[in-house]
């Protein structure tokens, strides 16, 4: 290794360093900041903002020096001069990194307190940030590989922090589908003092549900819907009525062919199950239940079939009885079995009614023909 070595005098005149003493001052291991590479390069951190320097925050770095031999140089973890958390409010703006020499691999993890919420290989030093709202730690692990010709080789770590508030925002598990069909709606990024404001013509009342941190809701298209585009507009307020810019998104409905199902049923059956009594009593009971929705989740298991049979009825199903058509399409599905054959639930849920239903009783006296 050619090295010299000068010192400066008071009036910035540089001497040159004899060899025997040059030896001495460049081996000197108080002295080791004299080699370029003598640690682990910095990284500039920058977030469309002045760029943020962070040191290492641990390493295992292997330098030469003037006598052509390795040296190691190994900095404990430190925590401290913690750097002041970055904020971020911006998912689609990336995180860029800068060192001042390039490593051959990097590692990034992000924590939040002791969770792992991610890990990767950065093919490059441009990446978003994590969408997870508050405090996290992203750790960068760095490392050069010893090669030919170059002076120095290790690893180092380091560390920053930010605060990230991202707004909240809409997600849909499509934007098109079937009548009879149901959109899945997501809203992440939710703060607490913040309400969901939706404006939608598919259905009268609707609700979001928190699963797992997430706001989720299930948007279903009756079978009564007509084939169109169906605007949707969210928002959300604060609770000192502060409102984000409403976003406006469109929900295709397309049409769909439903079966038509043929039935015959005694005289007697008929009516005893369609008059207005069985109207008036499927209208008072029924019909009120089955548009209730929780506010809360009570599955968590993925849904089973009630009963193995044959599937009798499809939904959406349009009928005959006795040749005549009546005005309603079926909204559920049958599954025929012998009597006697155990029914389980679904899955988890509530019972919200349980009674005689004289239109309901009418399904075990159909004969299909």
């Amino acid at each position: 290794m050619d090295d010299s070595l000068y010192l400066l005098n008071d009036e910035d005149k540089a001497f040159l360093l004899d060899e025997s003493i040059l030896e001495e001052t460049m081996l000197n291991p108080y002295l080791s900041g004299l080699y370029a590479h003598y640690q682990a390069p910095m990284v500039e951190v920058s977030l469309n903002q002045e760029p943020i320097i962070i040191e290492s925050a641990e390493s295992q770095w292997n330098y030469v020096k003037h006598d052509n031999k390795w040296y190691s140089s190994h900095f404990p973890e430190s925590t401290e001069n913690e750097l002041v958390p970055i904020l971020i409010k911006d998912s689609e703006v990336p995180f860029n990194l800068s060192f001042n020499t390039q490593p051959d691999n990097i590692k990034l993890q992000v924590f939040q307190d002791k969770t792992l919420l991610s890990e990767t290989d950065l093919e490059n030093t441009s990446f978003l940030p994590v969408e997870k709202d508050g405090k996290l730690r992203y750790e960068l692990t760095a490392t050069w590989n010893q090669k030919n010709e170059i002076n120095y080789h290790g690893s180092a770590k380091y560390v920053y922090t930010i605060v990230s508030d991202f707004p909240a925002t809409l997600e849909f598990d499509k934007l098109s589908g079937q009548i009879g069909d149901y959109f899945k709606l997501l809203v992440n990024h939710l703060n607490t003092n913040e309400t969901i404001h939706l404006e939608q013509s598919l259905l009268g009342s609707f609700q979001f549900t928190q699963v797992n941190g997430v706001n989720v809701g299930y948007l279903p298209v009756s079978y009564h819907t007509k084939a169109g585009t169906y605007p949707i507009t969210f928002w959300t307020e604060t609770d000192d009525g502060i409102k984000t810019e409403p976003l406006s998104y469109d929900l295709v409905v397309d049409n769909r062919d439903f079966k038509i199902q043929y039935l015959t049923i005694s005289t007697t059956t008929e009516k005893a199950t369609r008059n207005d009594q069985a109207y008036s009593q499927f209208a008072e009971y029924f019909t009120p239940t089955r548009e209730t929705s929780a506010s809360v989740q009570y599955w968590s298991q993925p849904f089973i079939k009630p009963v193995e049979g044959r599937t009798s009825t499809t939904y959406g199903e349009r009928r005959h009885v006795n040749k005549a058509p009546t005005s309603y399409r079926h909204s559920g599905m049958d599954i025929a079995a012998p009597r006697g054959t155990p029914i389980k639930a679904t899955n988890t849920g509530k019972v919200e009614l349980a009674m005689n239903l004289i239109l309901l009783v009418i399904q075990s006296l159909l004969t299909m023909v």
